[in-house]
Order: structure tokens, then C-alpha cells, then sequence
């Protein structure tokens, strides 16, 4: 199977999801089934970027309280079995093909050149599951509201990037905008914020911008000092809004604040449907981005699915 055929299978699947719920993906999904309880198989690897994204949501909108997928060949070495009519939900994943180039290194060994194919295949939540003995076991843990403070949280998070990575945040004035050039941030002052939530939303978004500066992901959406509007500027405006949307549960933040960022992301997304189904690996690549841009904001290895 090619890898657009990988990246219109999970596209197709989104939009199913939002045709069907009149909802996007991220308006509650990454609240309630992220950090400990972020999806993940039946072996215990956590998902990551399109895959966690996608079976979050999944989860929400359908109820599920286990956060484990399993695939049908699994269940059944299990002695359960996938519930008739149940229907399963695509993630993709690399197959990389080493081939011998003929060449030699300097110390005579062959070179190997390697290739990396999408490929995709269905997993279950052990909710649709039946003769399945561990339904309890491993399940997604309640998140109780109230149990974070948000502000603290998000305090940590963006003060140790913005120190790891000595990037400046200049207060002040009345836009919220990084610069690739003099790599650092401008914020109004705090108290011009509807809400700490509100602040600190900004902030990460802005953060997510600056992930992709040369000297770390060197996004070329971001360096190419492209024109305001362009395609290549709302692809990096599009990858710093999910990215600080993954990372809204990552620090806490308060879901009865983010009741309005939530919504507000959603808009702004909701403007890419029609460019999503025109080209379906924008919405993977995007996703894959916004990971990694999360992934480093926290300091973790990303990368992986």
C-alpha cells in the first residue's frame, strides 16, 4: 500500500469523525486521556503524534474509559474477539526497507541505504472487545477537576524551556508574536489577559513557534520568512496551535477556563477542512509537527508514534 493510500486512510477517518460528531478533535480529547493516560496498545507502547491524537478523540466521542487498543490478530491470540459490528480505527506506522548500496566503508563493511514506507493497520479499543478477561486492568485513571493548579503548572513547563533554551519573553505592547531572526518572544503584559489560562495558552503557542528555529526542529515553514497568509505561514500557524493544544493538558490547565480556547482552536482549524481533503497528508504532517514542538517544549525524546 503507498503512502498517500496510509495518509487518506487516517484523513478519511478524521473527517468521518467530524462530519458524524459536528465536533474537531482536540475541543476535549487531550484532556482526558493524556499523560498516564494517553492511548496505548495492548503491550504497553504509548502512542504518539496522529495515532495518540486520533485514538483520544476516538475514545471520548465513543465513551471508552481503557485507554488500550489491541488489533484483531491480538484479540484473538487472546481468546477474545472483536464484537460484531464494531469497527476499527486506522494508525499508521513507518516500515523501513534496508537495501545494499554495493558500496563499502572505510572499514570494508557494506553500505546499506534505508527506506521508509507509511503503511497502516487497525486497532480496537478493549471496549469493543468480548470474552476479554482484563476490561479493569490498565484502564484510563479519572482525572479529578480541581486537583492542578494550572498557572503553577504551566509556570514550570514554559520557564524551563524558555531558560533551557535562553530565549527572551519581552512583556509589553499588544501582540503575541515570535521572532525567528532575534529568537524571542513578545507578549502583552499578564493582567492584559482575559485569564491566566488565557495567558498561558499564548504563551506555549508561542513557544511551539519557537521550537522550529534553526538551531532546534528547523521547521522551513518557519525560517523561510515567508509572506503573512501564505501557505507555508498558516502550515507553521497551524502546527504552533496544535502543538500548544496538546499541551494544555500536559500543564493542568483548568478545563472550565480553556472552555474558550478550546473553541477558538477549533475555529481556526476548522477554516483547513476543505485544504485537509485536498491534500490528506497536511493534516498528518501537521500533527507529526505539533508532537515533535510539544515533545521538545517538555524536554522528551519524541518522534515516535
Amino acid at each position: 500500500m503507498g503512502k498517500v493510500n496510509a495518509y487518506e486512510k487516517v484523513t478519511a477517518t478524521i473527517l468521518k469523525m467530524v462530519e458524524e460528531t459536528g465536533k474537531l478533535p482536540w475541543q476535549k480529547s487531550w484532556r482526558t486521556l493524556s499523560g498516564a493516560n494517553a492511548p496505548k496498545s495492548i503491550r504497553g507502547h504509548v502512542y504518539r503524534g496522529i495515532n495518540a491524537f486520533i485514538l483520544a478523540w476516538v475514545a471520548e466521542e465513543k465513551g471508552y474509559t481503557d485507554n488500550r487498543w489491541i488489533t484483531f490478530k491480538q484479540a484473538k491470540a487472546m481468546g477474545a474477539n472483536v464484537r460484531k459490528g464494531e469497527t476499527g480505527i486506522p494508525i499508521v506506522f513507518y516500515n523501513v526497507v534496508e537495501k545494499d548500496t554495493g558500496e563499502k566503508d572505510e572499514n570494508g563493511n557494506a553500505v546499506k541505504s534505508q527506506s521508509f514506507f507509511l503503511r497502516y493497520y487497525t486497532v480496537f479499543n478493549v471496549h469493543q472487545l468480548d470474552n476479554f478477561d482484563d476490561l479493569k486492568s490498565g484502564g484510563a485513571e479519572e482525572v479529578s477537576e480541581g486537583s492542578f493548579s494550572p498557572v503553577e503548572a504551566a509556570e514550570q513547563v514554559t520557564g524551563e524551556y524558555l531558560s533551557r533554551e535562553s530565549i527572551e519573553v519581552r512583556y509589553g505592547g499588544n501582540r503575541a508574536c515570535y521572532s525567528p531572526i532575534k529568537d524571542n518572544i513578545s507578549m502583552p503584559k499578564h493582567e492584559d489577559f482575559i485569564s491566566p489560562a488565557h495567558f498561558y495558552a499564548t504563551l506555549l503557542h508561542e513557544c511551539a513557534h519557537s521550537t522550529g528555529h534553526k538551531s532546534r526542529l528547523n521547521r522551513k515553514d518557519l525560517n523561510a520568512m515567508v509572506p503573512f497568509g501564505s501557505e507555508s505561514y498558516a502550515r507553521e500557524e497551524l502546527v504552533a496551535e496544535m502543538a500548544s493544544a496538546f499541551l494544555y493538558s500536559e500543564v493542568g490547565l483548568g478545563e472550565e477556563d480553556l472552555s474558550g480556547l478550546y473553541k477558538n482552536t477549533a475555529a481556526y482549524i476548522k477554516g483547513w477542512s476543505e485544504k485537509i481533503k485536498d491534500d490528506p497528508r497536511m493534516f498528518v504532517n501537521a500533527c507529526q509537527a505539533a508532537s515533535k514542538a510539544a515533545d521538545y517544549i517538555m524536554n522528551r525524546n519524541g518522534g515516535e508514534r
